[in-house]
């Protein structure tokens, strides 16, 4: 294909009689061209990688947010729970102590319920942080493929 160019450009040459130095000038520019839009691709490329490692991150830091407001609401229910057993002595009628039991039972199911979402954004956390490894060495190889380009 490229001999076809070349004959092509040759033949263009004999026919429209333009200087050789044009047709220079004319393929260098072309090649310049190609190479800049080739760079430009490549600049989409990190800057696509870096919003997808920003966005990333920001998913994480946003897990990471609500599994600790998770756990202030599991150290709310411990604290009730242990509010609920100092509450208790040898006076406490057994009506109240039903109560207070169904009130722990409550608190208990909570805890659980608690634990099971911190379990969740934990395996999430986890997933997230996997997805930014592969795009940070996503930037990292495309950055050494530009300077290879540069250079």
């Amino acid at each position: 294909m490229a001999i076809c160019n070349y004959i092509d450009v040759a033949h263009l040459i004999t026919l429209l009689q333009v200087p050789l130095f044009h047709v220079v000038y004319l393929l260098l520019l072309s090649k310049m061209l190609i190479l800049l839009k080739n760079i430009k691709e490549f600049n989409m490329s990190i800057s696509s990688i870096m919003s997808s490692i920003t966005r990333t991150q920001k998913d994480i830091a946003s897990l990471q947010k609500k599994f600790a407001d998770e756990q202030a609401k599991e150290n709310k229910a411990i604290s009730a729970i242990n509010q609920i057993n100092r509450s208790i002595n040898k006076n406490t009628s057994l009506a109240t102590l039903n109560s207070k039991q169904t009130q722990i039972e409550r608190h208990q199911k909570d805890i659980v319920n608690i634990n099971k979402k911190k379990a969740d954004y934990t395996s999430k956390i986890a997933s997230k942080n996997t997805e930014l490894y592969k795009y940070q060495q996503q930037l990292s190889k495309a950055e050494e493929q530009n300077r290879k380009k540069q250079e």
